[in-house]
């Protein structure tokens, strides 16, 4: 689907600053994320050490959406969004399903016994 280059470039522009701002939490999600094995019990959890894979790798998955957006936003030719949008996507998606598996599997705590 190929969009006229103003409408593209408000969409690229859209992008890079949701991923932008997405940085925030993710910066949070950081730092929360050292004291995820203060629980007993869960340095062993394999879910536990998911989750925290998950929030250290989403701001370089933001990062790399922003560069993605912005190489679409500055390119002269027709470029595909849909890499950058899914970059944006996967990590708040990613969390929310471990999450939602801890809570199920593990009965809302983050060391499964």
């Amino acid at each position: 689907m190929s969009l006229p280059t103003g409408r593209r470039k408000v969409l690229a522009a859209t992008v890079a600053v949701i991923a932008a701002l997405m940085l925030v939490p993710a910066a949070l999600g950081l730092f929360l994320s050292l004291f995820l094995f203060d629980a007993p019990g869960s340095e062993s959890s394999p879910l536990t050490s998911t989750l925290v894979t998950g929030l250290w790798l989403a701001p370089v998955l933001f990062l790399l959406s922003i560069g993605l957006a912005i190489r679409t936003f500055r390119a002269p030719h027709d470029r595909a969004l849909w890499p950058a949008t899914i970059l944006l996507i996967f990590p708040p998606a990613y969390i929310a399903l471990l999450v939602l598996l801890i809570g199920s599997v593990c009965d809302g705590r983050l060391a499964c016994s």
